[in-house]
């Protein structure tokens, strides 16, 4: 299984690869099968990486600790 780590640097590296973000779901729903992330999911993370948040570890935020 593919943690979150994964995931997010297969949508940076789509975004870096100048791939839409409908492609990004198509090659990720064809990779990681039922475990993929869904189609909201890839529309933010790709949201970020627009707003020039390209990073795979997580930031210091302010709010509740998990």
């Amino acid at each position: 299984m593919a943690d979150v780590k994964e995931r997010w640097a297969c949508v940076k590296f789509c975004f870096l690869l100048v791939k839409t973000a409908a492609i990004t779901v198509k090659m990720l729903n064809g990779d990681f099968k039922d475990e993929a992330m869904g189609k909201t999911q890839v529309y933010e993370w790709f949201n970020h990486c627009k707003r020039g948040e390209i990073f795979v570890e997580y930031q210091p935020r302010c709010g509740r600790l998990p």
